[in-house]
């Protein structure tokens, strides 16, 4: 191999010669082409007195390089032509042989003797230009498990290939001694446990080129894209669940789901392929979310009944997903209900009523969730002794009833006195009851006298040391003033009317004992979120007491309109804003009642249950509340 030739001719008795000279000047291998220069000199050891030109020529690579008319004249080295930027084309294989010659006309005579022409003839082993195969593959895409075909187009059928591939940490030779121009070859699916957080992925091949000889040409890569086919995607195997409450789990079954009540205790079971994990969860069931990268979790106590559907999608770390349904079993549940309860006095006797009756007469309707004939069931009657509810008589033989009726003992109760009653409801889950309520009033005494002497009353039984009058009067004038009496409620609260000596209202000429009696509780029915609310009033003191009593069976978003109560009768509601403070077993929760005569939303003129803070769920609340709507 060589970068450097000549080839000479010598003249005058080997005093002289011409030579020409061959010299490699640059390398393009892309072209697979060398360039050259090639030079003629003349050299004799004494002068030449010529000065006619003389015709000469070279060659090269079988070529016509130069030709043309030089003089010869003079001593010593003299160049008689240059040629630069010959490109010389090698064979496919990068190798390449050249010859190359040249003629030069002298004629002259030297020492005696006549030289005509001289001529010479060289040739070159080239250096070989390295010619690597530049692979590519076919298709660039493939699914793990499909073949994919290198193709190797060699710059010569001398050529062949020593191929291996690249991927994460693996350099694997698959093919050796390769003749050909293409190589086809399957992609393992075990590389897939290689592959653990995409769905893509891609190896890069190498393929090295030697020439039969054994001669290292060079190297060359390329890249082929994979992709994870369909069946390496997640399993979801299982989905087990539990009542989240041990208590109500023991009580009512592990697997009893309590609308209303119970959390569900859940886990879902799945398992990723070929060295992939589980990294999130998606579960969804009765409206509620649950995202998260564990593969447990505890819903909040589910709205419906009947079959509830839980769905968990799982993602592993590829990006694959996969879903399973879970039917899940939830019994109805409701809170206790009690209604329509009335209270009148009664004589045993003769089984009637009777305003100077000592018995009473309740009558009610209540209803409490069976949940498989498991729950409790508790309806009391009671009455208020003092500060304290006593329990007249207690039932837990069935879980509704319509107009159900219950008949104290005869002198029970006094006529002289007012009883209030109530019929409180419990079940397993509503310790604290359900209750709604009923009074009666005092029998009727036209005129008695307190124990002491020093006591009347006029239509009502007497207390030491009052005037009392429960009847309507009209009585003469007060200084030419007529006082006129209401006094048909059962609370006697008078009003002054005196000021300085002088009489209000004087345009009427009279005096008017306000009607100061409160109505019964008048239900305004339960909001959407299962909270009973009633009211009562007092029209003389222009006074309204409202109450609230319930489980919050639905979630009351924490700065939201929350829940109404609509029906309030216009003229008793309160003329400004007010927010009631409720409390409740949810700590700082911010839940509260309130009422805005005027605002923007539909909340405007109708009491309002609503959380100002944090959002609320599943707790007992009841209370009382009194405000003027004077």
């Amino acid at each position: 191999m060589a970068t450097y030739a000549t080839c000479s001719a010598s003249f005058g008795g080997g005093n002289g010669n011409v030579t020409m000279t061959m010299t490699r000047t640059g390398v393009n291998v892309d072209g697979n082409y060398d360039l050259w220069t090639a030079t003629l000199t003349k050299y004799y050891k004494w002068n030449i007195n010529s000065n006619a030109t003389k015709y000469g020529s070279m060659w090269a690579n079988g070529a016509l390089i130069w030709s043309g008319g030089v003089t010869i004249g003079g001593s010593g080295t003299k160049t008689l032509a240059t040629v630069t930027n010959i490109r010389i084309p090698h064979d496919s294989n990068g190798g390449k042989h050249f010859d190359f010659s040249f003629s030069q006309e002298l004629k002259v005579t030297l020492s005696g003797s006549y030289v005509g022409s001289v001529s010479a003839s060289g040739g070159v082993d080239c250096d070989v230009i390295p010619r690597a195969t530049k692979p590519y593959c076919s298709p660039t895409s493939v699914y793990f498990g499909n073949s994919v075909t290198i193709k190797t187009p060699r710059a010569s059928s001398d050529f062949g290939h020593v191929i291996s591939y690249s991927y994460y940490d693996m350099n694997v030779q698959i093919a050796d001694n390769q003749w050909n121009d293409e190589f086809r070859w399957t992609v393992p699916t075990s590389l897939i446990s290689k592959m653990t957080n995409t769905s893509y992925s891609y190896m890069t091949f190498k393929v090295d080129t030697y020439n039969r000889a054994g001669k290292y040409i060079g190297t060359n890569y390329c890249r082929l894209d994979l992709v994870l086919p369909s069946g390496y995607e997640p399993t979801v195997t299982g989905i087990t669940y539990t009542n989240e409450d041990a208590a109500i789990a023991k009580r009512f079954g592990a697997s009893t789901i309590i609308q209303g009540v119970s959390k569900v205790k859940c886990n879902v079971s799945a398992t990723a392929k070929n060295g992939a994990s589980i990294t999130y969860y998606y579960n969804e069931i009765d409206g509620q979310i649950i995202p998260g990268p564990n593969s447990f979790f505890t819903t909040q106590p589910l709205k419906s009944s009947g079959t509830v559907t839980l769905k968990s999608t799982v993602t592993d770390s590829r990006g694959q997903k996969a879903a399973l349904s879970k039917n899940i079993s939830v019994t109805q549940w409701w809170s206790p209900t009690v209604k329509n309860v009335t209270a009148q006095r009664w004589n045993v006797s003769t089984n009637k009523a009777d305003d100077e009756g000592t018995a009473v007469k309740i009558t009610y309707s209540f209803s409490i969730a069976p949940v498989a004939n498991k729950n409790d069931k508790s309806v009391m009657i009671q009455y208020k002794n003092g500060e304290t509810w006593t329990t007249l008589a207690t039932y837990t033989d069935s879980y509704s009833g319509e107009n159900k009726v219950y008949i104290s003992s005869a002198d029970k109760f006094s006529a002289d006195n007012a009883y209030s009653f109530r019929v409180l409801v419990k079940d397993y889950f509503t310790t604290d009851g359900v209750a709604s309520y009923a009074a009666i009033a005092p029998s009727f005494k036209l005129l008695d006298f307190s124990a002491d002497g020093r006591g009347i009353g006029v239509g009502c039984k007497a207390e030491g040391g009052k005037l009392k009058v429960d009847m309507p009067l009209e009585a003469q004038s007060y200084n030419g003033y007529a006082f006129d009496f209401d006094t048909e409620n059962q609370i006697d609260t008078w009003i002054p009317v005196l000021t300085n000596e002088r009489i209000q209202n004087k345009d009427n000429k009279k005096i008017q004992h306000m009607d100061v009696g409160w109505s019964n509780w008048i239900s305004c029915g339960t909001n959407a979120c299962g909270v009973t609310l009633k009211y009562r009033y007092n029209d003389g003191l222009k006074l309204c007491e409202i109450n609230w009593d319930g489980v919050v069976n639905a979630t009351i978003g924490g700065n939201t309109m929350g829940y109404m109560w609509t029906g309030f009768p216009t003229d008793k509601k309160p003329k400004g804003n007010i927010f009631i403070p409720v409390p409740n077993s949810a700590a700082d929760a911010g839940l509260v009642i309130r009422y805005y005569p005027i605002t923007n939303d539909i909340t405007k003129g109708n009491f309002t249950l609503t959380s100002l803070k944090n959002n609320v769920y599943n707790v007992y609340i009841c209370g009382t509340f009194m405000y003027s709507y004077a």
